[in-house]
């Protein structure tokens, strides 16, 4: 009996474009990012170019040359010098940063809002003790709206954490020894950002002691940094850092996703194989998709013409957001008001919905009332 896993061609396109019998690379081509279905049944956001592996584990990494700090320029420092250094599997990529004046100092990534979709983020990087001590990692909007963490890089115990700002807050941290490479540290920060704003900042830098932004004797001071991690955990029930994935340093197809930094797994975060049920494989769509339904997320919009109904935009969404991404309707009838040209091109039709409480028979209608479709068995 033919078993495709034998076959001289063979791509399964369950989690990688990377095939697994056969020569050549394979491509995927897409204009605009797009969202697909993990796991957890979480909606996920991913850029332009990344196929669509439904049911996979989503990982990615938004920092840019996560595995180049000491030559990208996305790396900024402030009076602090880079040193090449290895990371901890023995490539380059790492740097050894020194504070050069007893002043204000950092080592950071900037990224924009938009870039970075969801409120909940976390943050990881491994570290090699050296001369530094007392460190502060912040999250910023630029101003006084942070979330703030000091360590000590050498007694490796997390100080003070503190927070500011709407739409800021600290979810946890943890700092170990890590446990496969050996003199290594690593550090993680879990918290919540806002979803509206220009840009927001990463940031790393040696104070004088734990609660303090001062910055008298910390000169001459030094640290090594490798295998920085940006993630975006909203909605997710372990909010722990997944594998580390490089960025900046790799060439395609990268991790088997065809873009920089994303890669799926087929397995669950403590190892045990996703089922079949749910690993759907890739979602190819081959014409272009536009959603006429504007303010699709936001029923309380005049465009949407509520009768005996009332809107409130205050539910939490299937990315995961928690807010501004999701409607509560109570409780009757709502009908959408017509594009202009909508009825001269077919048109496919659907909500995500979910009931919220009480009984009784849900109706969907798309003709203004004429025909209507019973989705009570959908939604218990």
């Amino acid at each position: 009996m033919p078993v495709l896993s034998d076959a001289p061609f063979y791509a399964p396109l369950k989690t990688s474009l990377i095939l697994q019998n056969g020569s050549g690379t394979a491509t995927f081509t897409r204009a605009t990012n797009r969202t697909v279905f993990d796991n957890e049944g979480i909606l996920r956001t991913i850029p332009s170019d990344a196929p669509a592996f439904e049911g996979a584990r989503l990982v990615r990494n938004f920092f840019t040359a996560s595995g180049d700090l000491y030559n990208s320029s996305n790396w900024a420092v402030s009076n602090q010098s880079k040193a090449a250094a290895s990371d901890p599997a023995g490539n380059s990529g790492a740097v050894t940063c020194t504070v050069t004046a007893n002043s204000s100092n950092y080592l950071r990534q900037s990224y924009s809002v938009s870039s970075m979709p969801g409120t909940d983020k976390t943050f990881t990087i491994l570290y090699k003790p050296g001369t530094s001590q007392w460190i502060r990692i912040f999250f910023y909007d630029g101003g006084i709206n942070r979330v703030s963490v000091w360590f000590n890089a050498t007694t490796h115990t997390i100080g003070t954490i503190s927070t500011g700002g709407t739409g800021w807050a600290h979810i946890s941290s943890s700092l170990t020894a890590s446990a496969t490479y050996a003199g290594w540290y690593e550090l993680y920060t879990i918290y919540t950002s806002p979803i509206s704003g220009s840009s927001f900042h990463a940031t790393i830098g040696n104070v004088d002691a734990d609660n303090s932004i001062a910055t008298t004797a910390v000169s001459g001071r030094s640290i090594t940094w490798a295998f920085p991690q940006h993630e975006n955990v909203t909605g997710r029930a372990d909010k722990t850092p997944s594998e580390y994935l490089a960025t900046g340093v790799l060439s395609a197809p990268y991790y088997g996703a065809g873009v920089d930094g994303v890669k799926y797994f087929s397995t669950n975060k403590d190892g045990s194989a996703i089922s079949t049920s749910t690993l759907r494989g890739v979602k190819l769509r081959a014409a272009a998709v536009t959603n006429t339904l504007l303010y699709c997320r936001d029923f309380t919009n005049a465009a949407w013409v509520k009768t005996n109904v009332t809107a409130a935009l205050t539910q939490t969404g299937i990315d995961g957001l928690a807010t501004l991404a999701a409607c509560l309707l109570l409780p009757r009838r709502m009908d959408r008001s017509a594009n202009n040209n909508r009825s001269r091109v077919r048109q496919v039709f659907g909500f995500y919905i979910k009931r919220s409480v009480g009984t009784g028979n849900v109706y969907i209608t798309r003709d203004g009332g004429t025909n209507w479709t019973d989705i009570t068995s959908l939604n218990q």
